[in-house]
């Protein structure tokens, strides 16, 4: 079946990539609307994150079933600034001082607000145990708040285990 736009052109077709729900071993949520303060922050700079930067927003700890599944880490928050600045979200594994991975952006003025948004994906060979992944916030030279000041927000962390 072709998919016709409006000037009549065959529109591309798109095929889903998600992996089968049958390989999902588990899935682990967590959200929170809680106000967190930052007065540490994370430096603008061409060095990873640090574990002694900025402050945990959010936390999970998880533990695989299988110890050479995927993982698939993703986090949706809000964080803003008591001033224009950059701002970085990180994500930390326990055990680890540098991020794994992160987000940077910039609040253009006094408590302003930005959504981050992290998706990172990894194999696991051979490695078993619980760990803890955490998310940490924080402005180049300012204070800056996770989930935002005066709005209603949630951040959330989902981690999904696909089975090799």
């Amino acid at each position: 079946m072709a998919i016709l736009s409006s000037e009549g052109i065959e529109a591309p077709k798109f095929k889903a990539t998600a992996p089968p729900i049958k390989n999902v071993a588990q899935i682990v949520y967590v959200e929170s609307s809680t106000k967190v303060p930052d007065s540490i922050g994370i430096p603008s700079d061409n060095t990873p994150p640090q574990i002694t930067e900025g402050t945990v927003g959010l936390s999970a700890s998880f533990t695989p079933i299988n110890p050479n599944s995927t993982l698939v880490i993703e986090y949706v928050g809000v964080v803003g600034a008591a001033a224009a600045n950059d701002i970085t979200v990180a994500l930390f594994r326990s055990g680890a001082s540098n991020a794994i991975h992160l987000v940077s952006g910039t609040v253009p003025a006094a408590q302003y607000t930005q959504t981050f948004k992290i998706r990172k994906v990894i194999k696991l060979v051979d490695d078993p145990g619980a760990r803890t992944y955490s998310i940490r916030f924080g402005a180049n030279s300012v204070a800056s708040s996770f989930n935002g000041y005066n709005q209603l927000n949630v951040a959330s962390m989902t981690i999904t285990e696909y089975l090799p």
